[in-house]
């Protein structure tokens, strides 16, 4: 058996196990709810209006296949993959863990098939990618963008509270463009990681500014030349990417 898979089977287990309603966040105010459907379950996540993930709600069709446990009907949910759902039950345990007792092993928010997909890596090296390799490939090439913010990091006045590094728009862009590539190369995988990234999670990225100018070279009373302070870092600002997969 792969290693990768067995917080996969876990996850799978604990959701037949535990109970049909598992949930991963106290009830607060939230700006939206969204509903996806797998072959066994039903997830409804809760994300506030910055896009932040504050809970999920998982239901097994089995037992009650229509209905949330707040009683929320669901609505024409999305149908999406069984990796699709046990991968954001992975964002909301990381962010809100049920219980001690259920997540003694963390889970490795990684996707399946991949090494590099997903919160930090499990790779041995820098060659090391996982059995999708068009895919994990993109995924290598985004997490090491030259702007980066990492998770609960600050940088540049910029503090990142979400779960997922941050990275400028343009290694974004370069990201759907490989990712595209690789799902047109027979990947269809790369085409669930484009899904996740930009249409569900929908990750804002980094531009970054440049900082105070200071006066190099002075004409009397006059500064004739600028360049940016050495002693300031450069700003970092969080925008809205609208990109779309």
């Amino acid at each position: 058996m792969n290693s990768w898979m067995i917080p996969y089977i876990l996850s799978a287990v604990s959701l037949m196990l535990l109970s049909p309603w598992l949930t991963y966040a106290s009830v607060e105010p939230v700006a939206e709810h969204l509903q996806f459907q797998s072959d066994t379950n039903i997830l409804t996540v809760y994300r506030h209006e910055d896009g932040v993930i504050k809970g999920c709600r998982v239901v097994n069709r089995r037992s009650k296949p229509h209905v949330t446990r707040t009683g929320e009907v669901s609505f024409n949910p999305t149908p999406v993959s069984e990796e699709f759902v046990t991968f954001m039950i992975g964002v909301c345990d990381e962010t809100y863990p049920i219980s001690r007792k259920h997540t003694r092993q963390k889970r490795q928010l990684i996707f399946p098939g991949t090494k590099w997909c997903g919160v930090g890596n499990i790779a041995s090296d820098n060659n090391d990618l996982g059995t999708l390799v068009a895919t994990d490939t993109c995924c290598r090439e985004h997490d090491q963008c030259n702007v980066t913010l990492g998770p609960k990091e600050m940088k540049g006045g910029l503090q990142n509270n979400d779960t997922f590094s941050k990275v400028s728009c343009l290694c974004d862009v370069k990201f759907r463009e490989c990712l595209k590539r690789a799902q047109q190369q027979g990947e269809k995988a790369a085409g669930t990681v484009g899904d996740l990234y930009f249409n569900f999670l929908k990750q804002k990225c980094i531009i970054m500014e440049t900082p105070p100018h200071v006066c190099q070279k002075w004409l009397q009373d006059i500064c004739i030349h600028q360049v940016p302070d050495p002693q300031k870092e450069s700003i970092f600002r969080l925008v809205e990417s609208n990109l779309k997969y």
